[in-house]
């Protein structure tokens, strides 16, 4: 199902606001339970029917694991490496999604203009 211009343009906003979720975070002006929740909040406004959310959700999971373990085991404050690890991938893969997610909302706005 092909989107909206308006939706289009509201999905590129939460893209860009996730993008810059995860650099606040790397540069340690968020923490992990700050990027949790507002990357669920910021992918649950993408459009209902946009293809990108189920996959971005699933790469979310991996650091909502890692928070609820760091708080079950008090770990929050320095994570273990093998925790770190796993927040650097899934931030990895979620800066990859949303390249290829930015590059084709970019590409349907513009047959939008057309």
């Amino acid at each position: 199902m092909k989107m909206a211009k308006w939706e289009l343009e509201r999905d590129s906003r939460q893209y860009q606001l996730m993008l810059d979720r995860l650099s606040a975070f790397e540069r340690k002006a968020i923490g992990l339970p700050d990027l949790v929740e507002d990357l669920r909040s910021l992918i649950d406004a993408l459009s209902s029917t946009n293809r990108w959310a189920q996959e971005l959700l699933s790469d979310w999971w991996t650091l909502e694991q890692v928070y609820a373990v760091a708080i079950d085991r008090d770990q929050l404050q320095s994570l273990p490496q093998d925790s770190e690890d796993l927040v650097k991938e899934a931030i990895t893969a979620l800066r990859d999604l949303l390249a290829r997610a930015v590059a084709e909302n970019q590409a349907e706005l513009k047959q939008e203009v057309q």
